[in-house]
């Protein structure tokens, strides 16, 4: 009996030893800077794309932008648009419809970690697509999550947010980690309640910091990062603006555009993008109707904003959206760009020269109404000023 008594106390150890550890937070504290610079104060224009306009690559709002050393993939118009590197258009990736193997709303896409497959998954489908390179279509899978916003494509799985969200306490926010080769979900990493529920209202793809993963709340202008595959403890990046609270939410019946629109119109901030290179912390935020990027180093002791908005900063329309090999992925909307050096370029042409004479080269070659220009950037050291 007492052997039994051993075995039974051995076994729930054991037990206990296995459940997970909760999730413990480290906070860094960002505050915005009052003083926005002009955008070539910070960053080296490295590469200038310009992406094909016709009448079957027509480009409407970018949602996502990936590059390749030989391929740009953007996600724009519930499409996947592929380009070569010198902007020439390639193709569609997948097609809309209710066929077989088609999509109706793709919400998200991303490359393998080997850039020779892409994945884009249909949000009304709930399926996730996989692609050669080259467009064609290989394989299908219907992971069993609700809607999901935004997933990455991580070594052999594919890590994605489940969106489930309610004010009742059994509705949680979790990330699903399903494995493409059994066809399975193998986990799903549950976050604690001060990680979910209303305080995690709305979020953005999996942003790299130190080749972790991380998760973004743009609504309480919070980074959250996993500490290598430690996924019992976050770092979380606050980026000063008040948290929202269930009572908030309660007040406007649990309807977030409607929590957001009020947050708007209270010229509150609003964390849109999250990036990090060269030791630096990018973040693309909102403020009323204006918008701006803030660069703050990894030390916290240094930071800049750019106004997208300012006038007198010909380049000010070059707005952050991602990464590649260590350089920044900007975009450009030519009739913003060509409009302001229209109105503004001989005001500013004697202060900043290498500004005007960029944007007058561009003048000569593109239309207001073409596509977005991409401009492969990155940040300058203290040796390029």
């Amino acid at each position: 009996m007492n052997k039994l008594n051993e075995y039974f106390i051995l076994v729930l150890i054991i037990l206990h030893s296995c459940k997970p550890a909760p999730i413990t937070t480290d906070l860094i504290e960002i505050s915005t800077e009052k003083n926005p610079i002009s955008f070539s104060n910070i960053f080296n224009i490295d590469e200038v794309i310009n992406l094909e306009t016709t009448d079957s690559c027509l480009i409407n709002v970018i949602f996502k932008v990936e590059l390749t050393d030989e391929n740009i993939f953007i996600l724009s118009n519930n499409q996947v648009y592929c380009f070569d590197r010198r902007g020439n258009y390639i193709c569609k990736i997948g097609k809309l419809g209710n066929g077989p193997n088609e999509m109706i709303k793709p919400s998200d896409f991303d490359l393998s970690p080997n850039n020779e497959q892409l994945a884009i998954w249909d949000n009304i489908r709930r399926k996730l697509n996989i692609y050669n390179i080259d467009g064609r279509y290989q394989s299908s899978y219907s992971p069993n999550v609700r809607r999901v916003t935004n997933f990455n494509w991580h070594k052999n799985n594919i890590f994605q947010f489940d969106t489930e969200f309610e004010i009742q306490e059994d509705k949680s926010f979790c990330i699903s980690e399903f494995n493409i080769k059994s066809g399975k979900i193998h986990q799903k990493i549950n976050f604690s309640k001060e990680h979910q529920g209303y305080n995690i209202l709305s979020y953005d793809a999996f942003p790299k910091i130190n080749n972790t993963d991380c998760f973004l709340s743009t609504l309480t202008n919070s980074v959250y990062q996993f500490e290598s595959e430690d996924y019992s403890r976050l770092i979380k990046i606050d980026f000063g603006s008040s948290e929202i609270t269930k009572e908030m939410l309660t007040s406007f019946g649990g309807n977030t555009a409607k929590l957001i629109s009020e947050v708007e119109k209270n010229n509150l901030s609003i964390l849109m993008k999250f990036y990090q290179v060269d030791n630096c912390y990018i973040t693309n935020y909102s403020k009323g109707r204006k918008i701006y990027s803030n660069i703050q180093s990894q030390n916290t002791q240094n930071q800049m904003t750019i106004n997208h908005s300012n006038s007198f900063d010909l380049l000010s329309s070059l707005m952050p959206y991602g990464i590649y090999k260590n350089n920044l992925i900007c975009v450009a909307d030519p009739f913003k760009l060509l409009t302001n050096f229209k109105n503004n370029g001989k005001l500013v042409q004697n202060r900043n020269e290498a500004d005007y004479n960029l944007v007058n080269e561009l003048a000569n070659k593109v239309k207001s109404d073409d596509n977005p220009l991409i401009f492969i950037t990155s940040i300058k050291s203290s040796s390029d000023e």
